[in-house]
């Protein structure tokens, strides 16, 4: 039994992943009752995180988040070159002692927390 959370304005994510009767989804805005949820595991495998919140609502969630990833947890940071906002919380998560690898795919950002090799930050060029 697994838990997906994501935090974005719309809900049509949530039909979308559910792919398993094992698998819990819970969707939306970043608010009290859902950062309270998400506060309350022990553990994430697996975050995605939209850009369309305020900084604060972001560094709030990667605050709950980043603490509570798995060694092979895969965190996913949306519009990491949107604003300087965005970039200075991309950074955050980059310089987190526990993230192994970043990809930087200009629109999304992925976070690895488990890596063989050295701390690692690469960037998709097109």
């Amino acid at each position: 039994k697994g838990n997906f959370y994501t935090f974005s304005e719309s809900d049509s994510f949530e039909s979308t992943a559910a792919f398993s009767s094992n698998t819990t989804v819970s969707s939306g805005f970043p608010n009290e009752k859902t950062l309270a949820s998400i506060q309350a595991l022990s553990a994430i495998d697996f975050v995605v995180i939209h850009p369309q919140f305020s900084q604060d609502t972001i560094r709030e969630a990667l605050a709950i988040c980043l603490p509570r990833m798995q060694s092979k947890g895969i965190l996913v940071l949306g519009g990491i070159h949107q604003s300087k906002e965005m970039k200075a919380c991309w950074k955050e998560v980059q310089k987190d002692s526990r993230t192994k690898l970043t990809l930087d795919f200009f629109e999304y950002g992925l976070a690895f927390f488990s890596y063989s090799g050295t701390k690692t930050h690469l960037f998709l060029g097109v």
